[in-house]
């Protein structure tokens, strides 16, 4: 079956550890730098199981010790070398990686940067491989990217990156979806 999600993480080593929040003005503060000309504001807090795919322009964010993941529309691409630059712009935290998969159709997309600039390109569905550049990184096994694997590379940058399982639990003792706080964020009504 498998989970839909779209995320962007940003932090300086490559991984969040979602245990260890820090305080919601954080998250506002981050917002502010991505859309400083969008009134965003901080309108409800939820589990990030609730927060996997956002309505488009209501980003959920959450802030930890050591890095910042986002739930956004933004992230949720078929080739994440298309990803909008201002997402390459949090200069605190200079690695970022795109995390995405869509179950209805079979599909992951991964994009690493650091520093601004794109070192893996990944997206494969089930009918092809539609990205394949950069170096493979180490949650991809030894195996090249293949239709056949699109669920297992969704569950390992899942579960590499952000210490949460996919749609299987296999990792005893990882962060529960439900117990990961993010803050939805919104424009005020006009």
């Amino acid at each position: 079956m498998g989970l839909s999600y779209a995320f962007l993480v940003w932090s300086r080593t490559g991984t969040v550890d979602l245990s260890r929040p820090v305080a919601p003005e954080q998250a506002d503060a981050v917002v502010r730098r991505l859309f400083p000309r969008t009134p965003y504001a901080r309108v409800a807090t939820h589990p990030l199981l609730d927060a996997r795919i956002p309505p488009r322009e209501e980003p959920s964010v959450g802030v930890f010790v050591d890095g910042v993941l986002m739930a956004t529309r933004d992230a949720h691409l078929y080739d994440p070398g298309i990803l909008h630059r201002r997402y390459l712009e949090l200069e605190d935290w200079p690695d970022l990686r795109l995390l995405t998969s869509d179950s209805t159709r079979d599909m992951v997309a991964y994009g690493h940067w650091l520093r601004g600039e794109q070192v893996r390109c990944l997206s494969v569905n089930a009918l092809h491989v539609y990205r394949d550049r950069g170096a493979p990184e180490g949650f991809e096994g030894s195996a090249p990217a293949s239709v056949d694997r699109w669920l297992d590379l969704s569950n390992a940058a899942l579960a590499t990156v952000l210490g949460l399982d996919g749609d299987v639990s296999v990792h005893p003792g990882r962060v529960e979806w439900q117990d990961v706080v993010v803050h939805r964020y919104a424009r005020p009504p006009r």
